[in-house]
C-alpha cells in the first residue's frame, strides 16, 4: 500500500512539474494557443494580400483592356483619347492578343512591384515569386495566385484566390466574336455603302453622289476635294449611328440626321448589359491614300440634239474608294472598363473591299507621291482680272487644296513635272503642263462659261 501511495505521489509531481512547466511556456511565448499567433498573423496576411490582389487587379483590367488586351500596345495601332488602340482587324486580316495570358502577366508583374510595400505593412512577413493563373466567366474573373509566404520564420507556398465581379469576360467574348465573323460580314462597310446611297441632298445634288446627272442648260463639276469632307462627315454619322442589336433608340425617324444602323447578333449572343460604341481616332481625316473617286473630277454636262431641238443629259456613275480606322469601345457596366480595339474599314468601287485586295485604285507610285507633298506652290487664281477663290487645284493626279479669298494657294505639292487642273463650276477649266519651277509663283485666269436658257417650243 506504501508503495501504491507513492506512486501515485510520483505521478502527481510529475503532473505538478508539467503543469509549470506549461505555464512558463505560455508565459514566454514558447508555445501558441490554437487560434492566435502564427496562425491569427497568417490569416491577417492573407487578407492583405487579397486585397492587394483584388486592387491590383482592378487596375490591370482597366489598363489592359484600354490596350485591347495587350500589356504594350503594338505599332499596328491608332490613336484614341491622347492614347493608343490596337487594330485586331486589319489590311484584311485578324491579329489579337492571347488577353487572359497577357492579363495574368501583367498582374504577376503588378503584384511583384506591390509586395515590398507590403511587406513593409506587415510584421516579419516576406513574399516570395507570384504565380498568377486567370479564368475568365460572363460575370467574373477568378484569379489564382501562388507564393511562398513566410511569416514569423514560417514558409509556405500559399494559395491566395479571389473571384472579382466583372463583365471583362462578356466583352472579350463580344470583341472575339465581333472580329471572327468580320471577314465575312462587313458590318461597317455595308453601312458605309447605305450611307452613301442615302446621302443627303445638296445644291440639287447628294453630299457624296453616286451618280449626277444635270438638267438641260447645266453643266456640273465635282472633284474628290468637294467629296472629301462630306464624306468625313458621313463616316462620323455612320459611326455615330451604330449600335448593337436591339439598342438603338426608337422613333426618332423625324429627327434623326441618318439612319441608325444595328450590329445583330453574335454567336447567337445580343449581349444586352454591354454598351457598345463606334469612333474615330484623334484628328481623323481623309487623304489621297485612303480616298478616291472615279472619274475625278465629275464633269456631268448635256448634248443638244441636232435639228430637233432639245438636250440629252449626260449621267455620270461614281466609285468610291475609301479606308479608315473604326473604334470598337465596350463598357464594364461593374469596373466601369472600356474595353477597345480598331478595326479597318474598307469600300472599293462602292463595294466591300475583299479580305485579299485591300488596297486602293490607285497606284502604290501614285499614292506615294501624293502623301509626300515637298516642293513650294504659291498660285493666284483670277477670272475678268478679280481674284477667284474656291477654285479647286490639281497637281499631278493629287488634289492639293482651294484658292482662299483673295484667289491665292500657298501650299506644298508634290515635286514633279506635269498635268496642272484649275477648276471651278461655272468656269471654263485650265489644264496644262507645268513643273515645280513653274508653280513655285504662278498666275491663272479662268474665263467664265456663259450661262443660257433653253426654251422648247413644239411648232405645228
Amino acid at each position: 500500500m506504501l508503495r501504491g501511495q507513492a506512486e501515485i505521489l510520483v505521478i502527481v509531481g510529475v503532473v505538478v512539474v508539467v503543469s509549470l512547466a506549461v505555464f512558463y511556456a505560455f508565459q514566454s511565448n514558447l508555445i501558441v494557443p490554437p487560434g492566435t499567433g502564427i496562425s491569427a498573423q497568417q490569416r491577417t496576411v492573407k487578407d492583405a494580400v487579397n486585397t492587394m490582389i483584388r486592387n491590383n487587379a482592378l487596375k490591370t483590367i482597366t489598363t489592359l483592356a484600354a490596350q485591347g488586351g495587350y500589356d504594350t500596345a503594338p505599332a499596328n495601332s491608332v490613336t484614341f483619347l491622347s492614347k493608343p488602340v490596337p487594330y485586331w482587324f486589319s489590311a484584311g486580316a485578324s491579329s489579337k492578343p492571347d488577353v487572359l495570358a497577357s492579363m495574368a502577366s501583367s498582374l504577376q508583374s503588378a503584384i511583384e512591384a506591390a509586395a515590398p510595400a507590403l511587406e513593409q505593412s506587415l510584421d516579419r512577413v516576406t513574399f516570395g515569386a507570384p504565380k498568377v493563373s486567370v479564368q475568365s466567366f460572363p460575370r467574373q474573373l477568378d484569379i489564382t495566385v501562388v507564393m511562398p509566404t513566410t511569416v514569423s520564420g514560417v514558409t509556405k507556398t500559399e494559395t491566395y484566390a479571389v473571384s472579382l465581379p466583372t463583365r471583362f469576360g462578356e466583352a472579350l467574348e463580344l470583341a472575339n466574336q465581333f472580329v471572327q465573323s468580320y471577314p465575312q460580314k462587313r458590318y461597317l462597310e455595308i453601312f458605309t455603302i447605305s450611307s452613301i446611297f442615302i446621302s443627303p441632298i445638296k445644291d440639287d445634288v447628294q453630299s457624296v453622289p453616286v451618280f449626277i446627272q444635270p438638267t438641260c442648260g447645266e453643266i456640273i463639276t465635282r472633284t474628290s476635294l468637294d467629296v472629301m469632307p462630306e464624306m468625313e462627315e458621313l463616316i462620323k454619322t455612320t459611326l455615330g449611328g451604330t449600335y448593337m442589336v436591339g439598342k438603338s433608340p426608337k422613333n426618332n425617324g423625324a429627327t434623326a440626321p441618318s439612319p441608325n444602323y444595328e450590329i445583330p447578333q453574335l454567336g447567337g449572343k445580343s449581349f444586352p448589359d454591354l454598351d457598345v460604341s463606334f469612333h474615330l481616332p484623334d484628328d481623323f481625316a481623309l487623304d489621297f491614300g485612303s480616298f478616291q473617286m472615279t472619274p475625278d473630277p465629275v464633269i456631268a454636262a448635256f448634248d443638244i440634239i441636232p435639228f430637233f431641238g432639245g438636250c440629252v443629259p449626260e449621267q455620270v456613275n461614281i466609285q468610291y474608294y475609301v479606308q479608315y480606322p473604326a473604334i470598337v469601345r465596350i463598357k464594364d457596366p461593374d469596373t466601369s472598363a472600356i474595353f477597345q480595339f480598331a478595326v479597318q474599314v474598307t469600300v472599293k468601287n462602292n463595294k466591300p473591299a475583299p479580305v485579299s485586295d485591300q488596297s486602293s485604285s490607285a497606284t502604290e507610285l501614285q499614292t506615294a507621291l501624293c502623301a509626300n507633298p515637298s516642293c513650294p506652290m504659291d498660285l493666284l487664281v483670277s477670272a475678268d482680272s478679280q481674284p477667284l477663290d474656291d477654285a479647286q487645284i490639281v497637281y499631278l493626279g493629287c488634289p492639293i487644296g482651294r484658292t482662299d479669298s483673295s484667289g491665292q494657294l500657298q501650299t506644298a505639292v508634290p515635286c514633279g513635272a506635269g498635268s496642272l487642273q484649275v477648276r471651278k463650276a461655272g468656269y471654263a477649266p485650265s489644264i496644262t503642263s507645268r513643273n515645280n519651277q513653274d508653280v513655285q509663283e504662278l498666275s491663272v485666269s479662268l474665263q467664265k462659261i456663259p450661262r443660257f436658257s433653253l426654251h422648247l417650243h413644239e411648232v405645228d
